[in-house]
């Protein structure tokens, strides 16, 4: 049976042996105004099979759906499928992220900080969902691996005052960016304190013109000091800012007065604490000393008025004590001092003018030593031994059996005369003495040889022993020189 109606379409399909009718002109074609009929419906890739057919067509007609609304949902199975233009899409944005490299912000590039907990800012990377951090000194020091999630971070530690190295990656699950370049940045949060060098604590100055001086480290550019005549500082005589590790300034002091003072250093607007406070005594240019003696081969009598530099007396106390062996008190004859050297040579102007004899010249100079009071060190420093150089006892007009022995083997030496200390050793305390050798003595006196030579003893500690005479309660005690 052939299709269509031969009403309605005169082009209707009959048997096999239909020819349809030939037009002569293309122009009298009619236009179609049916669907196309296929010859073969295998032409489409399906078989006709029926009712059957229809069924397995409905199958998997639906089956192809639910395929599609599941892919809807789950992309990525399209993925898996394959085989479209979109899903070849997909395919190329599921490769590998690349992540940019973070730039940092801040702090910038060799800023210095004066707060111990910084934050760290950097610039966002797309599709970033970490970052990683690195902040460190050296590998022996501060180090520290972070992770934020925001691109800033707050290190709440209290970093020591140095220069510190940072960086930082972004990271998307597994993969890693590229470390951004190293940023430096220094904290400073402190200065050091500086220590007083000179004047040191308790020293005698002589001069109202004053160098200060003081150590600290290179972490500061600006100091200030302060001097006050209190130790609380509640008047201050000056109060200077100086770039420079010393000070040189003159100022109204007072003799016998003590000062203090202290210095502090500041680096950009960050201050140190106070040093410790030093105290200096602004000493006496020079102290006047009036000596009366007699001589007892004479009914004279003498006094004689010198100068001692304060500046000499201060330098020969702040001398450190040698341990006090029988060597050591060789060390306090100083018959090369100038004092002593004036002394000496008044001393001999005047037996000169007496016409005193050897003899005569060494005992009046021993009745000066005698006539200086004796003290123990115990009473007079509050030390248990305290030896004085010979300058020390003439200014504190006082001293014990080896300063005095020390004064005077100082003084005739500088008269011209060969002498020495000797060292008794009792069998409960010891004693020094001098002795004066290449002098005439008188007949029977006490002497120690040494060396070949004679050295006659003179006691200085008391007033009315002579020469070559040898207190009886020391007089069996064995003796050693101290040259």
């Amino acid at each position: 049976m052939g299709y269509g109606d031969d009403q309605k379409n005169p082009y209707r399909v009959f048997d096999d042996d239909y020819e349809p009718p030939v037009y002569e002109t293309e122009e009298k074609k009619p236009e179609l105004v049916g669907r196309p009929v296929l010859k073969d419906p295998g032409d489409i890739g399906l078989k006709d099979r029926g009712t059957i057919g229809s069924w397995l067509y409905l199958a998997v007609a639906i089956i192809i759906a639910a395929f599609i609304i599941t892919a809807g949902l789950n992309p990525g199975i399209i993925g898996l499928a394959g085989g479209s233009d979109d899903e070849e899409d997909e395919d190329t944005g599921s490769e590998a992220i690349v992540l940019d490299v973070p730039e940092l912000i801040s702090p910038s590039e060799g800023e210095l900080l004066t707060n111990a907990s910084i934050e760290l800012m950097w610039s966002p990377v797309l599709n970033a969902d970490d970052y990683h951090v690195e902040v460190w000194v050296d590998s022996s020091s501060y180090h520290a691996n972070i992770t934020s999630t925001s691109c800033r971070f707050e290190i709440l530690d209290t970093l020591d005052d140095a220069t510190y190295c940072w960086k930082v990656r972004a990271v998307n699950g597994t993969t890693y960016g590229n470390w951004s370049l190293t940023g430096t940045f220094m904290i400073r949060t402190s200065v050091a304190t500086p220590t007083i060098a000179s004047p040191e604590e308790d020293m005698m100055i002589f001069n109202d013109t004053i160098s200060f001086s003081w150590s600290s480290g290179e972490d500061s550019d600006i100091y200030r000091i302060q001097v006050s005549d209190s130790s609380e500082f509640d008047s201050v005589m000056i109060d200077i800012m100086t770039s420079n590790g010393s000070l040189t300034v003159t100022l109204d002091l007072t003799e016998n007065e003590t000062y203090y003072w202290r210095v502090m250093a500041g680096w950009d607007n960050i201050w140190s604490d106070w040093s410790d406070n030093a105290s200096f005594t602004r000493g006496f240019d020079a102290y006047t000393v009036t000596h009366e003696w007699g001589f007892e081969d004479d009914t004279s009598t003498w006094s004689y008025t010198f100068e001692i530099s304060g500046e000499d007396y201060y330098n020969y106390r702040q001398l450190v004590r040698l341990d006090f062996t029988i060597a050591s008190y060789s060390k306090y004859i100083t018959e090369d001092d100038p004092t002593i050297i004036d002394i000496a040579a008044y001393l001999n102007e005047q037996a000169d003018q007496k016409g005193y004899s050897d003899h005569q010249t060494i005992w009046f100079a021993l009745n000066f030593v005698q006539c200086i009071g004796y003290e123990y060190d115990i009473d007079s420093t509050g030390l248990r031994e305290y030896a004085r150089y010979p300058i020390e006892t003439l200014n504190d007009s006082t001293g014990d059996c080896e300063d005095l022995a020390a004064l005077y083997v100082s003084l005739v030496r500088a008269m011209g005369y060969d002498a020495v200390m000797v060292h008794l050793d009792g069998p409960t305390t010891d004693h020094v003495i001098a002795a004066v050798a290449s002098v005439t003595m008188p007949a029977e006196s006490d002497y120690i040889m040494y060396e070949g030579v004679d050295y006659y003893y003179c006691e200085t500690t008391s007033y009315g022993w002579v020469p070559g005479e040898l207190p009886p309660a020391v007089s069996s005690w064995p003796a050693v020189v101290i040259p």
